[in-house]
């Protein structure tokens, strides 16, 4: 597999810096088609709906969407934008979660395929749509992921209708004549570990043999990536085999074909990125501890601070200096301000460029402008191709939606 690394060879990373500032974020094209093509590879004749929570750039959505997938929105402006970037809206899938009535009726209007997570809301549908079609979304108590903040299915998930309402769910949507043609789950985001997801397979099926009307079964993504460098990928030839050796079994004792579908969102576009950003300050604390400031913080990737999760930090001017433990921290006035504490890394100085790896997914997807220190800007690298996918934000961006009479 191409890896970000592989860019880095082939840029100068001190011009690309000069020339759009620091921090900066480095995007490569051909690792996105890479991922998309090899889960068609794997997967062939399961559809594909990119969960666009994960990046939703809407330069990188056009990259995916031009690989023959759909869209996974959760919420209405995500929904929109596959709209607005050309995807069809019978390819795009509202996986709703605590949605308004508005949200239902505009969603409904635009024709996307609405899946209903909840009984009250299922009830609402069908008050307001009687005989129409509709997919739920269903909790097997079963659930995995790379953090359990990450975890969206068992008993103290907020998602999902509950595999003991299903039957209250049929006679609802009987009552009004609605027909539940999709069946979805979604057991976490980030799992390395095919064995729960196996297992949240078998108990879709046992519900899916209840429900007549279904016509697709959507198994929802969470494909992970290692973010570590004892961690490997999934073995998606061996987890290609047992899927479809568990789906050819079910559709031979249910006598009927379905089709299928996965939501990947973390897995095409985690590894395509790099957040960028220049060493401004080294200092020593009284016991000795080293403190390496940066010009980025939490609002650009919030991760570590809010799950503790682990990137891998490369000292991209000095690579082959000597290591060093240090803390990486970032630019607000937040205590929680780190990237990784008690980090092994080749010895850092002032004014070095370092970079966080796997920061494509859920990166500037859940970035704010806390200490009003706006969004870095985006560099796309495709072949030979560079080009400016989002600009830095100014002052001026940061305070557009205030009707404040500014000083000249």
């Amino acid at each position: 597999m191409r890896m970000i690394q592989q860019t880095f060879s082939e840029c100068d990373l001190q011009t690309l810096m000069s020339k759009y500032g620091s921090p900066l974020v480095l995007t490569d094209g051909n690792i996105i088609r890479e991922r998309c093509r090899m889960l068609k590879k794997n997967f062939p004749g399961i559809s594909f709906h990119y969960a666009v929570k994960a990046n939703y750039n809407p330069y990188l959505v056009k990259i995916i969407i031009d690989e023959g997938f759909g869209l996974d929105g959760v919420s209405p402006k995500e929904v929109l934008l596959g709209v607005k970037v050309g995807i069809s809206p019978e390819k795009i899938v509202y996986n709703e979660n605590n949605m308004t009535d508005k949200d239902m009726i505009e969603s409904v209007e635009l024709g996307v395929n609405l899946t209903i997570g909840s009984i009250s809301r299922l009830e609402k549908f069908c008050r307001k749509f009687p005989g129409k079609s509709i997919g739920i979304r269903i909790n097997g108590d079963i659930a995995a992921a790379c953090h359990k903040t990450n975890l969206t299915a068992g008993p103290d998930s907020k998602f999902g209708i509950q595999f003991t309402e299903i039957e209250t769910a049929l006679e609802m949507a009987k009552k009004y004549q609605v027909k539940i043609t999709t069946a979805h789950q979604h057991i976490g985001s980030g799992w390395l570990d095919t064995t729960p997801f196996l297992e949240a397979m078998d108990i879709l099926f046992r519900e899916v043999k209840k429900m007549p009307d279904v016509q697709k079964i959507d198994f929802g993504g969470g494909f992970g990536v290692p973010y570590k460098l004892d961690q490997n990928h999934l073995d998606y030839e061996k987890l290609s085999e047992q899927i479809f050796a568990k789906i050819a079994s079910f559709e031979k004792e249910v006598g009927r074909k379905f089709e299928y579908a996965f939501e990947p969102g973390r897995f095409l576009v985690c590894e395509s990125s790099v957040l960028l950003m220049t060493v401004n300050t080294r200092k020593t604390g009284s016991d000795g501890k080293i403190f390496i400031g940066t010009d980025s913080g939490f609002n650009h990737l919030v991760r570590p601070a809010m799950y503790g999760s682990y990137h891998e930090i490369l000292n991209l001017s000095h690579p082959n200096e000597p290591a060093e433990t240090v803390e990486i921290c970032g630019n607000l006035c937040e205590s929680a301000d780190f990237f990784a504490h008690d980090r092994l890394i080749p010895t850092i100085s002032e004014g070095d460029i370092l970079g966080i790896l796997n920061f494509g997914a859920y990166g500037l997807a859940q970035s704010s402008p806390y200490n009003l220190r706006g969004m870095p800007a985006e560099v796309l690298i495709d072949g030979k191709i560079e080009k400016l996918i989002r600009r830095r934000e100014t002052f001026e961006d940061l305070m557009h939606n205030f009707d404040y009479p500014f000083a000249l």
